[in-house]
């Protein structure tokens, strides 16, 4: 029977894995200060556009 309960257990972390998924979304979050550094380097994203007419 304990082997059912580490079974049923095992199966609540792999409920708190989906839960990892929400932190995954604050991993866009985190993307949100790489928009920050976008904006550093906002010129490099210039001249990307400049090499699209390029291409």
């Amino acid at each position: 029977m304990i082997s059912h309960i580490k079974r049923v257990s095992i199966g609540e972390p792999g409920v708190e894995e989906p839960s990892i998924g929400e932190p995954g979304v604050e991993e866009p979050s985190i993307r949100e200060p790489g928009v920050e550094e976008p904006q550093e380097g906002g010129v490099s994203l210039f001249s990307n556009i400049d090499q699209l007419p390029y291409l």
